[in-house]
């Protein structure tokens, strides 16, 4: 239900209190304020974003260069039992 209140605020516009809110709602109970729904937020990404994404990428892909081949190519059963050992 968090999710789609969420969505309906930030996507659709609709102003929806909750318990957060308002100290006279319970956990689970909802207040439309206003059927009207305001200009909602675009989602978009940013040039911030796309270079967060490929910096932290980019910093795997080094870190798994550097892994011994053996290690890469265990079975996830012989990872675990290594790991857990």
């Amino acid at each position: 239900m968090g999710r789609r209140v969420r969505e309906l605020r930030n996507e659709e516009g609709y102003q929806i209190l909750t318990h957060n809110d308002r100290s006279d709602l319970k956990p689970g109970q909802y207040v439309l304020e206003n059927s009207i729904p305001q200009p909602a937020f675009a989602r978009e990404i940013t040039r911030k974003h796309v270079y967060l994404y490929l910096t932290a990428t980019a910093s795997l892909v080094r870190c798994v260069a550097q892994l011994p081949v053996d290690h890469i190519l265990m079975t996830r059963t012989q990872s675990t039992a290594t790991y857990w050992a």
